[in-house]
């Protein structure tokens, strides 16, 4: 995820002692909506591999759609199905 922000500019204007008082909105379709710190996506803090997939398995997600991927979370609470919207709050 933090590769697609910075590519997208999002990032520019952050100062790094900014990531860790905000948050990313993640909005899927259906409207579910999943928050992740910035820091902790920020390679400067925790650095964790937090993913954006656009493949399962080698194949395309349905849609061609995309999917916030959260490793070790244990319930997969986080995990937004067909990403609409990516917000820095």
């Amino acid at each position: 995820m933090w590769d697609v922000l910075a590519a997208s500019g999002a990032t520019d204007a952050i100062k790094p002692g900014e990531h860790v008082r905000l948050a990313v909105r993640v909005t899927g379709a259906d409207g579910y909506t999943a928050i992740v710190a910035l820091a902790e996506i920020a390679p400067q803090f925790a650095g964790r591999p937090i993913q954006l997939a656009d493949h399962l398995n080698g194949a395309l997600l349905p849609d061609h759609g995309l999917r916030l991927v959260v490793p070790g979370d244990k319930r997969g609470g986080r995990s937004v199905r067909e990403v609409v919207r990516i917000d820095i709050e």
